[in-house]
Protein backbone atom coordinates (compact mmCIF):
# COMPACT_ATOMS: atom_id res chain seq x y z
CA UNK A 1 0.00 0.00 0.00
CA UNK A 2 1.08 3.47 -0.53
CA UNK A 3 0.35 6.69 0.39
CA UNK A 4 -2.45 7.14 -2.15
CA UNK A 5 -4.14 4.46 -0.72
CA UNK A 6 -3.78 6.12 2.42
CA UNK A 7 -5.08 8.95 1.01
CA UNK A 8 -8.31 7.13 -0.38
CA UNK A 9 -8.94 4.67 3.15
CA UNK A 10 -9.00 8.36 5.24
CA UNK A 11 -10.53 10.70 2.89
CA UNK A 12 -12.03 10.09 -0.11
CA UNK A 13 -13.52 6.59 1.00
CA UNK A 14 -15.64 7.97 3.75
CA UNK A 15 -17.53 10.60 1.61
CA UNK A 16 -17.88 8.40 -1.51
CA UNK A 17 -19.63 5.49 0.39
CA UNK A 18 -21.46 7.89 2.34
CA UNK A 19 -23.08 8.62 -1.16
CA UNK A 20 -23.68 5.27 -1.97
CA UNK A 21 -20.92 4.49 -4.01
CA UNK A 22 -18.96 0.54 -4.04
CA UNK A 23 -15.31 0.39 -3.59
CA UNK A 24 -13.16 -2.11 -5.54
CA UNK A 25 -9.05 -1.00 -4.84
CA UNK A 26 -8.98 2.35 -6.21
CA UNK A 27 -12.39 2.56 -7.90
CA UNK A 28 -15.85 3.54 -6.99
CA UNK A 29 -18.96 3.20 -8.58
CA UNK A 30 -22.74 3.34 -8.30
CA UNK A 31 -25.21 1.35 -10.46
CA UNK A 32 -28.55 3.09 -10.89
CA UNK A 33 -31.88 1.49 -10.44
CA UNK A 34 -32.22 1.33 -14.90
CA UNK A 35 -28.94 -0.12 -14.94
CA UNK A 36 -26.72 3.44 -15.83
CA UNK A 37 -23.03 3.17 -14.06
CA UNK A 38 -20.89 6.06 -12.53
CA UNK A 39 -17.75 5.86 -11.79
CA UNK A 40 -14.93 7.74 -10.10
CA UNK A 41 -11.11 6.16 -10.29
CA UNK A 42 -7.93 7.24 -8.62
CA UNK A 43 -5.06 6.90 -11.12
CA UNK A 44 -1.37 7.83 -9.85
CA UNK A 45 2.15 8.60 -11.62
CA UNK A 46 5.10 7.63 -9.55
CA UNK A 47 7.38 10.25 -9.21
CA UNK A 48 9.62 9.16 -6.20
CA UNK A 49 8.38 8.22 -2.86
CA UNK A 50 8.41 11.22 -1.31
CA UNK A 51 5.68 12.86 -3.94
CA UNK A 52 2.46 11.42 -4.66
CA UNK A 53 0.97 12.01 -7.90
CA UNK A 54 -2.97 11.27 -8.96
CA UNK A 55 -6.13 12.40 -11.08
CA UNK A 56 -9.39 11.39 -10.20
CA UNK A 57 -11.16 10.64 -13.12
CA UNK A 58 -14.79 10.54 -13.34
CA UNK A 59 -17.29 8.09 -15.89
CA UNK A 60 -20.61 7.88 -16.88
CA UNK A 61 -22.14 4.31 -18.73
CA UNK A 62 -25.50 4.30 -19.39
CA UNK A 63 -26.44 0.92 -19.98
CA UNK A 64 -28.02 1.49 -23.31
CA UNK A 65 -24.37 2.72 -24.43
CA UNK A 66 -22.90 -0.58 -22.81
CA UNK A 67 -25.21 -2.94 -24.55
CA UNK A 68 -24.65 -1.28 -27.90
CA UNK A 69 -20.99 -1.67 -27.27
CA UNK A 70 -21.51 -5.03 -26.67
CA UNK A 71 -24.02 -5.77 -28.62
CA UNK A 72 -22.17 -9.18 -30.49
CA UNK A 73 -22.25 -10.52 -26.67
CA UNK A 74 -24.96 -12.81 -25.36
CA UNK A 75 -27.36 -10.70 -22.95
CA UNK A 76 -26.49 -13.35 -19.92
CA UNK A 77 -22.43 -12.44 -19.93
CA UNK A 78 -23.14 -8.58 -20.48
CA UNK A 79 -22.44 -7.89 -17.17
CA UNK A 80 -23.15 -4.61 -15.40
CA UNK A 81 -21.19 -1.34 -17.41
CA UNK A 82 -17.50 -0.90 -17.17
CA UNK A 83 -15.49 2.25 -16.47
CA UNK A 84 -13.26 1.56 -19.45
CA UNK A 85 -15.85 2.13 -21.97
CA UNK A 86 -17.42 5.27 -20.90
CA UNK A 87 -19.78 7.42 -22.50
CA UNK A 88 -18.97 10.32 -20.53
CA UNK A 89 -15.43 11.00 -19.47
CA UNK A 90 -13.92 14.10 -17.18
CA UNK A 91 -11.68 14.81 -13.98
CA UNK A 92 -12.51 16.41 -10.77
CA UNK A 93 -9.85 19.05 -10.28
CA UNK A 94 -7.62 20.02 -7.29
CA UNK A 95 -7.12 23.08 -6.09
CA UNK A 96 -4.56 25.13 -7.35
CA UNK A 97 -2.58 24.82 -4.22
CA UNK A 98 -2.80 20.96 -4.80
CA UNK A 99 -2.41 21.06 -8.38
CA UNK A 100 1.22 20.08 -10.17
CA UNK A 101 0.00 22.35 -12.67
CA UNK A 102 -3.00 24.28 -12.80
CA UNK A 103 -2.79 24.80 -16.39
CA UNK A 104 -2.62 21.93 -16.97
CA UNK A 105 -6.06 19.89 -18.51
CA UNK A 106 -6.85 17.32 -16.97
CA UNK A 107 -5.16 18.38 -13.53
CA UNK A 108 -3.17 16.20 -11.29
CA UNK A 109 -3.24 16.53 -7.57
CA UNK A 110 -0.04 16.56 -5.99
CA UNK A 111 1.04 15.89 -2.70
CA UNK A 112 4.58 16.31 -1.44
CA UNK A 113 7.39 16.27 1.56
CA UNK A 114 6.21 19.87 2.78
CA UNK A 115 2.28 19.07 2.25
CA UNK A 116 0.04 19.15 5.59
CA UNK A 117 -1.98 16.17 4.82
CA UNK A 118 -4.36 16.75 7.19
CA UNK A 119 -4.91 19.83 4.42
CA UNK A 120 -4.65 17.93 1.50
CA UNK A 121 -7.10 15.48 2.45
CA UNK A 122 -10.13 17.78 3.74
CA UNK A 123 -9.42 19.48 0.33
CA UNK A 124 -9.93 16.26 -1.97
CA UNK A 125 -12.88 14.94 0.45
CA UNK A 126 -14.88 18.44 -0.25
CA UNK A 127 -13.67 18.54 -3.55
CA UNK A 128 -15.63 14.86 -4.21
CA UNK A 129 -18.29 15.80 -1.70
CA UNK A 130 -18.91 19.35 -3.30
CA UNK A 131 -18.09 18.85 -6.79
CA UNK A 132 -17.66 15.34 -8.00
CA UNK A 133 -20.58 13.28 -6.31
CA UNK A 134 -22.86 15.86 -7.36
CA UNK A 135 -22.28 15.95 -11.00
CA UNK A 136 -21.89 11.86 -11.05
CA UNK A 137 -25.23 11.71 -9.46
CA UNK A 138 -26.83 14.44 -11.59
CA UNK A 139 -26.02 12.72 -14.81
CA UNK A 140 -27.46 9.12 -13.87
CA UNK A 141 -30.84 10.96 -13.75
CA UNK A 142 -32.27 10.24 -17.60
CA UNK A 143 -33.41 13.89 -18.16
CA UNK A 144 -29.94 15.16 -17.38
CA UNK A 145 -28.06 12.82 -19.31
CA UNK A 146 -29.71 13.63 -22.05
CA UNK A 147 -29.20 17.86 -21.75
CA UNK A 148 -25.61 16.52 -21.17
CA UNK A 149 -25.53 15.18 -23.82
CA UNK A 150 -26.83 18.08 -26.01
CA UNK A 151 -24.74 21.01 -23.98
CA UNK A 152 -21.27 18.65 -22.71
CA UNK A 153 -21.81 21.41 -20.18
CA UNK A 154 -19.79 18.98 -17.32
CA UNK A 155 -18.24 15.88 -19.21
CA UNK A 156 -16.31 14.85 -22.66
CA UNK A 157 -18.31 12.44 -24.84
CA UNK A 158 -16.82 8.93 -26.06
CA UNK A 159 -17.19 6.21 -27.77
CA UNK A 160 -19.94 7.48 -30.36
CA UNK A 161 -19.33 9.39 -33.51
CA UNK A 162 -21.53 12.30 -34.06
CA UNK A 163 -23.20 14.70 -31.26
CA UNK A 164 -26.62 13.42 -33.17
CA UNK A 165 -25.74 9.83 -31.72
CA UNK A 166 -25.23 10.82 -28.94
CA UNK A 167 -28.63 12.31 -28.07
CA UNK A 168 -30.09 9.30 -29.88
CA UNK A 169 -28.49 7.34 -27.30
CA UNK A 170 -29.59 9.17 -24.22
CA UNK A 171 -32.90 9.19 -25.77
CA UNK A 172 -33.36 5.60 -27.15
CA UNK A 173 -34.67 3.93 -23.92
CA UNK A 174 -36.78 6.88 -22.50
CA UNK A 175 -37.95 9.37 -25.03
CA UNK A 176 -40.75 9.11 -27.15
CA UNK A 177 -40.50 6.77 -30.41
CA UNK A 178 -41.28 9.37 -32.88
CA UNK A 179 -38.76 11.77 -31.35
CA UNK A 180 -36.37 8.68 -31.80
CA UNK A 181 -37.40 8.48 -34.95
CA UNK A 182 -37.03 11.88 -36.22
CA UNK A 183 -33.84 12.20 -34.94
CA UNK A 184 -32.29 9.24 -36.63
CA UNK A 185 -33.94 10.95 -40.01
CA UNK A 186 -31.94 13.28 -39.25
CA UNK A 187 -28.66 11.39 -39.89
CA UNK A 188 -26.85 12.15 -43.18
CA UNK A 189 -26.87 9.34 -45.20
CA UNK A 190 -23.61 7.15 -44.57
CA UNK A 191 -23.02 8.66 -41.18
CA UNK A 192 -21.65 6.83 -38.32
CA UNK A 193 -21.65 3.21 -37.63
CA UNK A 194 -24.12 1.22 -40.39
CA UNK A 195 -25.11 -0.93 -37.20
CA UNK A 196 -26.60 1.92 -35.32
CA UNK A 197 -29.76 2.89 -36.66
CA UNK A 198 -31.29 -0.74 -37.52
CA UNK A 199 -29.30 -1.19 -33.38
CA UNK A 200 -32.04 1.54 -32.07
CA UNK A 201 -35.03 0.78 -34.05
CA UNK A 202 -34.78 -3.02 -32.33
CA UNK A 203 -34.29 -1.48 -28.99
CA UNK A 204 -37.31 0.53 -29.45
CA UNK A 205 -39.14 -2.29 -30.55
CA UNK A 206 -38.45 -4.09 -27.66
CA UNK A 207 -39.83 -1.25 -25.85
CA UNK A 208 -43.15 -1.83 -26.76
Amino acid sequence: MNHLDDLIRQYAAPELEEAGFTRAGRSFSRISERGDAAFLEFADFPLGPMVVLFDVSLALTPRAHWEWLRRQTAPQYLGPPESSSPFFRWWCPPPDRFAQDPEDEPQTWMFGPLTDEREFGAALALALRSTAVPQLLHLLDRDNLLEESRSSRIARMKGLGSPLERQIMAMVDDAPVEAVEAALRQRPEGEGHRDFAPWVRARLAARA
